[in-house]
């Protein structure tokens, strides 16, 4: 496994209507655009030119972020623990979001 640094702490929490990080909550209205990719997983292969060996990632190079109507940008990484697992979990929400004009 791919070795882990930086400070992972808090959940990020997509509601119909909001999403709340750590201690913050942002109303849908407030944010202007959604970006994600969700890529990675935990136990997912990847090669280093360094080692003819493939690693094993931690599935943590994930990202989500937002774009409020103020022109702040918000980055959030997260991890997946199996493959697709965003899209599983959050079909519903992301065809909510697309409708109401956060992502396309």
């Amino acid at each position: 496994m791919e070795k882990l640094t930086g400070d992972f702490s808090g959940l990020l929490i997509f509601r119909k209507r909001s999403i709340k990080v750590v201690d913050d909550e942002i109303d849908l209205d407030e944010i202007q655009k959604m970006e994600f990719n969700a890529s990675d997983f935990d136990g997912k292969k990847w090669m280093n030119f360094r080692s003819p060996d493939p690693k094993l990632s931690n599935g943590i190079n994930n990202r989500a972020s937002l774009v409020t109507k103020k022109g702040v940008r918000l980055d959030f990484n997260f991890q997946q623990a199996y493959e697709d697992e965003f899209h599983l979990k959050m079909r519903n929400l992301l065809i909510s979001y697309h409708l109401a004009d956060k992502i396309s």
